[in-house]
């Protein structure tokens, strides 16, 4: 089991789509492995939250998601 879950050694080796971090070769809940957040978004995932995880403001007018000025 990985020790240091917000930066493992091998984060292929383990589905970490729920609690049960299952291996590679035994998937119990899920068809296909999810992947960790350093193999999606690099090692330093968790150094600074990306321009990609803000929520847009929405307009009460017309109800349209308008992207983030910047």
């Amino acid at each position: 089991m990985a020790t240091n879950m917000n930066h493992p050694k091998h984060p292929e080796r383990i589905c970490w789509g729920c609690e049960k971090l299952c291996s590679v070769t035994a998937l119990e809940c899920r068809e296909t492995r999810a992947m960790h957040p350093a193999e999606l978004f690099g090692d330093n995932w968790d150094a600074e939250p990306p321009v990609y995880f803000s929520i847009a403001p929405v307009c009460a007018e017309t109800a349209d998601v308008r992207p983030p000025r910047l």
